[in-house]
């Protein structure tokens, strides 16, 4: 049995090749992530592919993108067997410069043995060392009372660890729950990761498509605007700005994110690393017609290495034209577009926080169902000493 002695953690280069001898720490750590998603989930869909991590890797310009491994043994070069662990550590360079985000993995018959304390200790020190003062993670749960359908409002304390929103909670045994808390860290949000098993009803969705149409009135109030992997030049600086508020409109309860620093030139990046993984983005924005303005969007990606799944990305209804169905709208529009271009679609994924009942009900309707809850944690370094 490897002892906490008997691990290094070691910071993973991006190979030259996947192919490359130097390679084998990199696919270990991919590795990981496959291995504890066989065997919690029973299927490998949120994991990267080796391919798309590289791809990410490379990509560093609005984040510092660090990744380490946990090997056994003091010695040697690594093979990619001896991969017990990984981390992820990613840096935002152009705004929230106050926070890191990390992840933590570890292989599941490698727990226990101190591989997850030797990667959070390394990341967190990584973290100090590049100046920030705040962590966030998250961890997955799969049996929580929301998956299940249930109502967890009437359970004890001790049966689930709740977020100061009091909104959704994760069950405190679990592992993931008490290596966040042993860690020092928060229980701020709770969010939900649910799944839409197609084919779907495609009546269903047009008689949601209609009545949004009604009450959004279209086309003389809202008209829909569409594209796929690149934003027209036309609208391009105004999807910027939806974008940036998306990443405060959305709830985020006590976490400490700031508006994020969106321009044309990001989406560009953003588009270009899209492209590179392999996904296919498919956008459906509606336009308020009197001012010229997008007023909300949603998004979903394929991706190349399977065509059985997809991702509901994000979603957003500028404050202002909320109450008007739009984001049902752009949401039943949209799917109906992949479906057609995609009909071997098995299962699409999609993630909500848990305070966000708006959104939740219209993923209910449209007929996505609870798979597993999402913890949402964070640590702030200048209290922790």
């Amino acid at each position: 049995m490897t002892s906490q002695t008997e691990i290094r953690v070691l910071e993973i280069s991006p190979p030259e090749s996947l192919d490359s001898p130097e390679a084998e720490l990199f696919h270990g750590g991919v590795d990981v992530e496959f291995a504890i998603a066989k065997q919690e989930r029973g299927y490998t869909d949120l994991c990267p592919s080796a391919e798309e991590v590289l791809v990410s890797l490379r990509s560093q310009k609005y984040y510092k993108k660090i990744r380490l491994a946990a090997v056994a043994g003091l010695a040697g070069a690594p093979r990619r067997e001896d991969v017990l662990g990984w981390a992820s550590i990613d840096l935002p360079r152009h705004d929230n410069l106050h926070l890191a985000e990390v992840h933590v993995a570890v292989r599941p018959e490698c727990r226990g043995r101190g591989v997850g304390t030797a990667l959070y200790s390394a990341a967190e020190e990584l973290a100090r060392d590049a100046g920030r003062t705040t962590i966030l993670a998250w961890s997955d749960h799969r049996d929580a009372p929301s998956t299940r359908g249930d109502d967890d409002s009437g359970l004890e304390a001790e049966a689930i660890l709740r977020p100061p929103t009091g909104i959704g909670g994760v069950p405190p045994d679990d592992a993931p729950t008490r290596f966040a808390v042993r860690n020092g860290f928060q229980l701020e949000q709770v969010g939900r990761h649910s799944v839409l098993p197609a084919p779907i009803d495609s009546e269903h969705n047009s008689a949601l498509l209609s009545a949004a149409e009604q009450r959004a009135n279209v086309p003389e109030t809202y008209q829909l605007v569409t594209w796929k992997n690149r934003c027209p030049d036309e609208w391009l600086e105004q999807f910027a700005k939806l974008r940036q508020k998306m990443s405060t409109d959305a709830p985020m309860a006590g976490l400490e994110i700031e508006e994020e620093d969106w321009d044309g030139a990001r989406i560009r990046d953003e588009e270009d690393r899209t492209l590179a993984f392999g996904r296919t983005s498919y956008v459906t924005a509606a336009l308020h017609v009197q001012s010229g303005l997008l007023a909300a969007f949603t998004a979903i990606e394929t991706v190349a290495r399977s065509t059985e799944f997809a991702f509901q990305g994000d979603t957003l209804v500028i404050k202002g034209h909320r109450g008007n169905k739009l984001g049902q709208l752009v949401k039943a529009v949209n799917l109906a577009r992949v479906l057609t271009e995609n009909p071997g679609l098995k299962r699409i994924h999609t993630w909500n926080a848990a305070g966000n009942s708006y959104m939740l009900r219209v993923n209910l309707d449209q007929g996505y169902r609870p798979e597993d809850v999402e913890g949402e944690w964070q640590k702030r370094l200048q209290e922790s000493g």
